[in-house]
């Protein structure tokens, strides 16, 4: 149930992160600036803009809990400091109520996205010395397989497209007239209706 939970409010992280990404790249973008930001079609959106600053704080609180469900290290301390300073400068400097149609909003569509690859990295640093320990004595399909029949099906393709050209050089020299010409009269000859 913890792992469920803990499922959970890094989703609510992740989600909170994507949303602020996407906010930022349609602002970022002519049209839907005019037409989603400027004219918002829906309500969330600017209580999204507005509450950005709080919603930060609690999506980043979720995101701590759920990394203090597994073991605690350092490196959660580093990271989460480091997205705490990030929250105090956003508190102090908000910029998604007045975010404009310009190559800033681009560039903050991409940072509002560093938090949650911080986040990642860190869980999978926590994480990989356990999956190594835990399949040690299973057989995994390995990369080495799947590059192996990536290439037999890129091979196959290859000789299917050299066989199609082949015969389409070997038949460039038929006279097609002449055989759908035979083709008509033979269709004709033996399905023509009889009166």
């Amino acid at each position: 149930m913890r792992r469920w939970a803990a499922t959970f409010l890094k989703l609510l992280w992740g989600i909170y992160l994507v949303l602020t990404s996407i906010y930022c790249l349609l602002a970022f973008l002519p049209y839907t600036y005019f037409a989603l930001i400027k004219a918002p079609a829906y309500s969330w959106m600017p209580w999204f803009a507005h509450h950005h600053r709080p919603l930060y704080w609690l999506a980043l609180a979720a995101a701590a809990i759920a990394a203090q469900v597994g073991k605690k290290k350092r490196a959660d301390l580093l990271v989460f400091g480091t997205l705490a300073l990030g929250g105090i400068f956003l508190t102090a400097r908000p910029f998604m109520p007045t975010l404009q149609n310009n190559w800033a909003a681009y560039w903050w569509s991409l940072i509002a996205l560093l938090p949650l690859v911080m986040t990642a990295a860190s869980d999978l640093h926590h994480h990989w010395p356990a999956a190594d320990n835990e399949h040690k004595d299973i057989s995994l399909l390995e990369y080495s397989s799947g590059v192996l029949v990536a290439i037999a099906i890129a091979l196959i393709y290859v000789a299917g497209a050299a066989v199609r050209n082949h015969l389409r050089k070997c038949h460039s020299n038929w006279d097609w007239a002449a055989s759908k010409s035979w083709a008509g009269a033979y269709s004709r000859m033996f399905w023509s209706p009889s009166s």
